[in-house]
Parts: C-alpha cells; sequence; structure tokens
C-alpha cells in the first residue's frame, strides 16, 4: 500500500502541469529584444542614423514600455540621459545595448557588427532556454515511468492475490517491502526537488 502511494504521489508531482506566470504586456521578451537588436543592425547598415534606427527598433518593442522613451528619441533629447531607460527597457539585453550606444556616441563608430552580436546573443539564450525545458520534460517522463511502475506492479499483486503472501513470509519479507517503499518515497521527494528546481 505504502508502494502505491508513494507511487500515485511522484506520479502526481512529475505530471503536474508547470504554473508560468504571463508576461506582462509592457515588458520586453528575449524574442523582443532580438527583433530590436536586429532592427537597429539593419537600419544602421542600411545607412540610417543612429537615432533614427534607434527609432525603428523601438518601434517593434511594446509601446507601453517604450513610448515615453520614443518621444523623447524624437525630441532630440541627448542620447546619454536616454541609456538608462533603454536599459530598463531591455531586462536581459539592456547593459549590452546601452554601452553599444554610448561607444558609438564617444568616437562613431559602426554598431551594426555590435547590435548583430547582442541579436546573436540572444538567440543562443532562447535555444539554451529550449534545451532546458526539453530536459525538464525528459525528467517529467522518467519521473512518470519511476513512479508508475510500482503503482501497476502494486496494483497487480492486489488483483492476483499476491499481495498479501508477502507477509506470509515473516518478518524479512516485511521489512524488505518497507525498506522498498521508504526507499520509493525518498526517491519521491528527491525526484521532486529536482523537477521543482529545474521550473
Amino acid at each position: 500500500m505504502l508502494l502505491i502511494i508513494s507511487g500515485l504521489g511522484l506520479l502526481a508531482i512529475s505530471l503536474r502541469p508547470r504554473r508560468t506566470l504571463p508576461r506582462p504586456p509592457a515588458v520586453a521578451g528575449v524574442e523582443d529584444e532580438i527583433a530590436f537588436a536586429s532592427s537597429v543592425a539593419g537600419a544602421t547598415r542600411s545607412g540610417s542614423s543612429l537615432r533614427r534606427a534607434l527609432g525603428d527598433g523601438l518601434a517593434v518593442l511594446p509601446a507601453a514600455n517604450v513610448a515615453g522613451i520614443s518621444r523623447r528619441l524624437q525630441s532630440g533629447a541627448p542620447m546619454d540621459r536616454l541609456l538608462p531607460d533603454i536599459a530598463a527597457a531591455l531586462p536581459t539585453s539592456g547593459r549590452s545595448v546601452a554601452a553599444t550606444l554610448a561607444l558609438a556616441a564617444d568616437d562613431g563608430g559602426a554598431v551594426a557588427p555590435l547590435f548583430d552580436r547582442i541579436a546573436e546573443t540572444g538567440r543562443r539564450r532562447l535555444e539554451l532556454d529550449r534545451k532546458r525545458r526539453a530536459a525538464l520534460a525528459q525528467s517529467r517522463l522518467s519521473a512518470s515511468i519511476v513512479g508508475g511502475l510500482p503503482v501497476v506492479a502494486s496494483a497487480l499483486m492486489l488483483v492476483t492475490g499476491r499481495f498479501g503472501a508477502v507477509f506470509r513470509f515473516g518478518g524479512i519479507a516485511t521489512a524488505a517491502l518497507v525498506a522498498g517503499a521508504c526507499l520509493q518515497l525518498l526517491g519521491l521527494v528527491v525526484i521532486g526537488l529536482i523537477l521543482r528546481r529545474g521550473r
């Protein structure tokens, strides 16, 4: 019975759907930041000024997050005063973008390759996140199998009447059964912690 309970508990943990909080619409995601960097790189490479390229890039971000920045940019506000707000609007790549813009303002160097690199870093981050989620899904599947096998085996023993026969072998068999249930419970805790940390 302990095996059944522990197995069902492990199955419940492993199959429980992930609780993901929706991203607020005013917060840029990694995909948005990739689009921003790619847009700025493409615009500057085609000959647009950095200020105009930034305006095009900001247009692909959530409007509520950059509306004030766009207005100040169009009104001719100094670039150094816009850098903190631009960095804050890009949670993942904001520091890199701000450093790139500061560098361009200082020496007027080409920024397209730098923004290409920022976009590529974002793509790699997305790929790593996809691999992490795939590994977590595999862990959940393994946990389901590990938790399900004792349930199936114990259910078959109950149906066939062999479960009670285990106790007729004396204290050794009972001790082995209890030890197995304890190990199963320990495995439940360990796998549950692994899955919880992976979310």
